[in-house]
Parts: C-alpha cells; structure tokens; sequence
C-alpha cells in the first residue's frame, strides 16, 4: 500500500499488525507518520512504556514459552501499565503462530488466565 499520500494511510492511529507467513511470524506496528516497524514484542498506546520495559526484560525468553506462558506474560506486560485492574471486559488477546490460525481468545478462557494471573501475583 503506497502511504505517501496522506488520504492512503489512517489519521493519527498507530496498529499493530501480527500475522505468519513462510519465513516465520511476524509483528509490525504502524504509526501515524507513516513508518512501519518490526517488532519482536511491542506495546503502543498510552502508558506503553511500563509494558514495553516489561517485554524488553523478558524477551530473551519467548522462543521458549508455550502459548499459555507467552499469553500470560503479555497481559502481566499490560498489567505492568495500568492501575486499573485488567478484565476481560477491560482488554482482548488474540493469537497466530506456527500451527495456531489467527484467533481471539473468548472471554471464559481470557477470564481464566487472568484469573491465574491474580493468583499468582496474590
């Protein structure tokens, strides 16, 4: 998609975009002015940094997580950037990989991990 003209891209919205293909998975985030990133982990948004710095100490660690531990992970990473309690109202998580087709995680088994995730942390 050409972005050079500005009625091509999104005003004042960044994305992030995951997605697998034959070289392996994928994560790009997308900002207003245009640029496009690679990412190996990534947060955007309003008080992203705190989940950021989270991601960044513990990335050494994703090629050998399961699922489970790396959807656990991501929403300590969100935890790590708000004070507000996370709900699966409050956020969504949606997964693609090797042998994993691009889905949202419904609500009961969002609520589970989160349920686990207070567990663990009380």
């Amino acid at each position: 998609m050409c972005t050079q003209r500005s009625g091509s891209r999104p005003s004042g919205i960044g994305m992030l975009i995951a997605g697998k293909d034959d070289q392996g998975c994928h994560l790009y985030q997308t900002c207003p002015s245009g640029n496009l990133y690679n990412h190996s982990a990534a947060a955007i948004g309003a008080r992203s940094q705190a989940s950021k710095t989270f991601l960044e100490k513990h990335m050494d660690r994703f090629h050998n997580l399961s699922l489970t531990e790396l959807t656990t992970l991501a929403l300590q990473a969100l935890k790590e950037a708000t004070t507000d309690p996370i709900s699966d109202m409050s956020c969504s998580v949606a997964v693609v990989g090797d042998g994993s087709p691009f889905r949202i995680l419904e609500h009961e088994e969002l609520s589970a991990f989160i349920t686990r995730l207070e567990l663990d942390v009380n």
